[in-house]
């Protein structure tokens, strides 16, 4: 990885035409890992004739160093000064020329995030004490072996890894443990198509292990040419102290989990995506409720009845009942006590501002607080259910996970 550095070089807007001569400007580019790029360029007359039009899709520039880089998504920052004018820069590719971000070019995708580790891995360093000196000791053992290798679809690959990283200093040595993903391709496929996979499985994570979690390192690769990405990387959250789905219990069903995930991303991602960021939330009002007790029921529509040709017709009450049911030998849902007519009607109360009278008990308040996280561990189940794994499984990792502290709330 490189640091935070200006090069210079010449820029300019690719062409399909090979034989049109490209338009060249004079400028630099200021990196920083995890943050935007700058692209700073002199020749303001004709930086203002090609930008026009609105923002330009991609710029491929060769650097001083001789370094290849496709700059995608670029748009107007600031003007300097009368000879210079600085643009954002979304994505940086640096090391190698694509014409558009759907332009097939590479078969690998590396993916790495801070605290996957925290969940996917084995216990590979271990301390060793001898005459009174002490060492890490490093099991390298299948090193080079995914931990879980799922084939997504045909010719496709989703698997995880673990390496070992050691960073040498004056006087002393730092060796760390870490995990990523990597995504496998027989075909040549695009940037894009590998940002919908790290999309899918950025979400995947987080509902491992139950927080938020964003990239930190995107690597492309092909035919033995490594390429990196560079863009601006948002913070994660602080990892819980116990994720949910259980890797060690459940690693031999994960390919399994993964391709059922990959399967049903499309109708289940909205569904996840407020589960997952309402736990970072300090504040709580009615609209939180009102989410999650809609994605019981987009659940219910989406997985529980899909009847070709028929709409459900059944209320809500039937619906979070049916639910209920499916998890009746759960034991956190035994606990939760979830009062179908008091969900019903505070859902119908805030969905439509019933007044008060009409729904006497809808709940407010810490009361309704509770209702809603009684909700979250509902549609957790749900989730994990949705993953292929039985009520045993699911028992299991609603148990030993922090959702056992939302189901205990009171």
């Amino acid at each position: 990885m490189i640091g935070p550095r200006e090069y210079f070089g010449d820029f300019w807007i690719p062409s399909d035409d090979s034989a049109e001569q490209p338009l060249k400007m004079r400028g630099r580019i200021k990196i920083t890992k995890g943050e935007c790029s700058i692209l700073e360029l002199s020749d303001c007359d004709i930086i203002k004739v090609l930008f026009n039009n609105g923002n330009i899709s991609v710029i491929w520039g060769i650097l001083f160093n001789n370094v290849s880089v496709s700059l995608f998504d670029v748009r107007f920052h600031q003007q300097i000064d009368n000879a210079l004018i600085s643009f954002s820069v979304r994505y940086t590719l640096w090391g190698y020329h694509v014409l558009s971000s759907d332009t097939p070019a590479f078969t690998e995708c590396v993916v790495k995030y801070p605290y996957l580790h925290n969940w996917a891995s084995t216990n590979r360093l271990s301390l060793h004490q001898e005459n009174g000196r002490s060492s890490i000791v490093i099991d390298e053992t299948d090193m080079h072996s995914p931990l879980v290798d799922s084939e997504l679809e045909s010719g496709e690959r989703a698997m995880i890894f673990e390496y070992i990283s050691t960073r040498i200093f004056p006087f002393k040595r730092e060796v760390e443990q870490s995990s990523y993903i990597k995504f496998q391709t027989e075909s040549i496929v695009s940037i894009n198509h590998f940002f919908e996979l790290i999309v899918e499985f950025t979400q995947f994570v987080s509902i491992a292990q139950y927080f938020q979690q964003h990239p930190t390192e995107i690597i492309f690769r092909v035919k033995g040419v490594t390429v990196h990405l560079f863009y601006s990387v948002e913070p994660s959250d602080k990892p819980r102290q116990h994720a949910l789905i259980q890797f060690p219990e459940l690693k031999d069903r994960l390919p399994d989990m993964m391709k059922r995930w990959h399967s049903n991303y499309i109708q289940i991602s909205p569904i996840c995506r407020y589960l997952i960021q309402s736990s970072r939330y300090n504040a709580f009002d009615f609209p939180d409720f009102l989410i999650i007790a809609h994605a019981l029921e987009g659940y219910h529509k989406r997985f529980i009845n899909k009847k070709k040709g028929s709409v459900d017709k059944r209320k809500y009450k039937a619906q979070v009942e049916v639910l209920l049911d499916r998890f009746k030998d759960v034991e956190v849902i035994k606990r939760i006590n979830i009062d179908t007519e008091v969900l019903t009607q505070s859902r119908d109360k805030y969905s439509h501002l019933i007044p008060d009278d009409e729904k006497p008990l809808a709940v407010e308040g810490r009361e309704l607080y509770i209702l809603t996280q009684k909700c979250k561990v509902l549609l957790t189940c749900c989730i994990l259910d949705l993953l292929g794994l039985t009520i045993e499984e699911i028992n299991m990792c609603c148990e030993k996970s922090d959702i056992r502290f939302m189901a205990d709330i009171t």
